[in-house]
């Protein structure tokens, strides 16, 4: 979750890690350049977020169940 900003307009919000989104670095950098920037995460902040993606998208699926043995 972000929460609000005091010094900039950015609405709290929530991160939905299971619908993601790519953007190019090129892309990214650019529009930093033109002072496009909005928001940054910071420490711990950062960490939490990277962990729960982690965590999202370590699991192992598999295409139907596994039975193990006894």
């Amino acid at each position: 979750m972000i929460y609000e900003s005091l010094t900039i307009d950015v609405p709290e919000c929530i991160i939905d890690l299971h619908d993601v989104h790519t953007v190019s670095r090129r892309v990214l950098e650019h529009l930093v350049a033109q002072g496009n920037r909005v928001a940054r995460f910071v420490t711990p902040y950062r960490e939490h977020l990277a962990q729960h993606f982690s965590v999202t998208y370590s699991h192992i699926g598999l295409p139907e169940p596994f039975e193990s043995e006894p």
